[in-house]
């Protein structure tokens, strides 16, 4: 380990985040045009990635491990603890219904999507290590279900290659885009997918959805938070750290070292570190220990997995880059067996085609993009459309771990 490397490694990958994140906000015209056409999630990536392809920095193992044993653990359980659990249960039940089947549909629709593909290119299902695919597909589960987070946790838990996760992510950017395109423009057929579904085209359906109300965001200013919060996060911190040392070596004692066995995450550090900070930030979400200082922590949380990020890319070698359309087909796929999960429920309880879309996206996208479908039907659907978004997020580890498993089994 040479220190002074890591300190300029670290310095740079800062920097990089940073400058992403401020430009991102930017009103500047330069900026948008870059960012509508390569996402700023994508430059983040990106950036360090030549930096690490022309030999300006590299990634060492300590940069690894602060990343994958530190970092990654603090965003989920910052993000996880901010979250207001009291909120989703205001949920409608169609409404959840509907949503928890396009969940199922994702953890599901990987797998049997792969297994169809596999079909026609075996190669797909043999095993090839951190550069087998269903490693790469199962970081698209977790993006799905959990946004940047959650595809961050699943590489961390199931492992695989810098150059695999990059075809990821990068698919993953490209099928969500196209799918939030499609639920939009889905809304002029609201009427006669209503009709089919539900045997009206009548609007009383938005009454029963307008149950859902959230309380006036009040839009605080960052500030250095409460020295109790730091405290508490500090020691939770230290805690997983311990726990999941014990965890892992119980976890080597049950199953032994066998990359092969379905279960060899288990032997894995950093899949106990996902798995417990997911826990402890699901208990502090029923405090308000982090409460009085949310938008601060949100904002550290959510810079904190651009820094992940940054340095994920600083690991990767563009040169030996080799895009697999292969993704792109069980992707499409992927989505069409998540639609049918939630049309073929919505059929079964009459549930009006906006709580597909809606809950579709708070899946598949975020907060934000599920907010545009939703104000596309109706605006006083927004708040619904959050709540799902949130909701997405707190189960998106633990349904992407049995997709994890899924794929293993298929292969």
């Amino acid at each position: 380990m040479n220190l002074g490397n890591d300190i300029v490694a670290i310095l740079f990958l800062i920097a990089c985040t940073a400058f992403i994140y401020k430009s991102s906000k930017s009103n500047s015209r330069l900026f948008k045009s870059t960012y509508k056409w390569i996402p700023a999630i994508l430059w983040l990536y990106i950036l360090p990635a030549l930096a690490n392809t022309f030999n300006w920095i590299n990634a060492s193992e300590g940069i690894k491990n602060l990343t994958s044993n530190w970092m990654l653990p603090l965003s989920i359980i910052i993000l996880t603890a901010s979250i207001d659990i009291r909120s989703l249960f205001r949920i409608t039940p169609k409404a959840l219904i509907v949503f928890f089947l396009g969940t199922i549909g994702i953890v599901l629709g990987g797998p049997l999507a792969l297994a169809m593909v596999g079909t026609f290119d075996p190669s797909l299902l043999n095993d090839a290590g951190e550069h087998t695919t269903w490693r790469g597909l199962v970081c698209i589960t977790g993006s799905w279900i959990n946004g940047s987070a959650g595809q961050l946790s699943m590489r961390e838990a199931f492992g695989c290659s810098e150059e695999l996760f990059f075809t990821a992510a990068t698919t993953d950017i490209i099928l969500q885009n196209g799918w939030l395109v499609i639920l939009l423009y889905s809304s002029r057929f609201q009427p006669q997918l209503n009709k089919w579904l539900t045997n009206s085209v009548s609007q009383e359906y938005v009454k029963e959805s307008l149950k859902v109300e959230t309380e006036q965001i009040t839009h605080q200013k960052i500030k250095f938070p409460d020295l109790l919060s730091m405290f508490i996060i500090s020691g939770a911190m230290v805690g997983i750290q311990l726990l999941a040392d014990s965890t892992t070596q119980f976890g080597v004692e049950l199953i032994g070292n066998n990359p092969t066995d379905s279960f060899s995450f288990l032997t894995k550090k950093s899949f106990w570190l996902i798995i417990l900070a997911s826990l402890i930030g699901l208990g502090l979400s029923f405090t308000s220990f982090l409460k009085k200082d949310n938008t601060t922590w949100s904002w550290v949380g959510n810079l904190t997995i651009l820094y992940v990020i940054a340095s994920i890319g600083l690991q990767f070698d563009l040169a030996v880059f080799n895009f697999r359309f292969s993704f792109f087909i069980i992707g499409a796929l992927w989505l069409l067996i998540h639609l049918a999960f939630m049309l073929v429920g919505a059929k079964l309880i009459k549930a009006p085609w906006h709580y597909s879309a809606i809950g579709s996206q708070a899946n598949i996208g975020g907060p934000a993009t599920s907010s545009i479908v939703a104000a596309t039907f109706h605006p006083n659907l927004v708040p619904l459309a959050i709540l799902l978004s949130v909701l997405s997020n707190l189960i998106g580890n633990y349904a992407g771990i049995i997709a994890g498993m899924l794929f293993q089994w298929i292969i």
